[in-house]
């Protein structure tokens, strides 16, 4: 039987996991974006970049968020608005 101590041992462990996967994706997301140019496809939709990295859209967009100002779909949109101009 797991003691309360024990469970919070595994809560912080997997929420450790969880930062460096997320981590980890936004590298990702904006190596994709910047050396990929995975925007000039527009074909390709946030909810399908974030397939590919294994996390949820609406995590990557909290530290999108948080780090750049704007969502995913607002920079993946932004950046194929460029290729307009």
């Amino acid at each position: 039987m797991l003691r309360i101590s024990d469970t919070i041992v595994i809560f912080a462990a997997q929420k450790d996991k969880d930062m460096k996967t997320l981590n980890s994706a936004y590298r990702e997301f904006s190596r994709m974006i910047l050396d990929d140019r995975i925007y000039e496809d527009s074909s390709i939709s946030f909810h399908d970049i974030c397939s590919a990295l294994h996390v949820s859209p609406a995590d990557l967009n909290e530290v999108l968020e948080s780090e750049l100002g704007m969502n995913g779909p607002e920079i993946l949109h932004s950046f194929q608005k460029l290729l307009t101009l």
